[in-house]
């Protein structure tokens, strides 16, 4: 989803340098597969890595108030 805001808004230099860099898709996706690798053995292990990786999406990221206050 991402890449498609980024690519359909290709003219927007503030959209692209926002959501440009993909690592917290990346991180979120690792975070995922390896909590459903740990679920097998420790399911409660899985939840907290889930938990974690939903608290990369709730905590604002700093790119954008720093792109909005300019």
């Amino acid at each position: 989803m991402i890449k498609n805001l980024v690519k359909v808004n290709a003219h927007n230099a503030c959209v692209t340098k926002i959501l440009g860099d993909y690592r917290k898709s990346y991180r979120t996706l690792l975070l995922n597969v390896l909590a459903l690798v740990i679920a097998f053995f420790v399911p409660i292990g899985g939840l907290i890595i889930n938990v974690l990786s939903f608290l990369l999406w709730v905590v604002p990221d700093k790119r954008i108030e720093k792109i909005k206050n300019k």
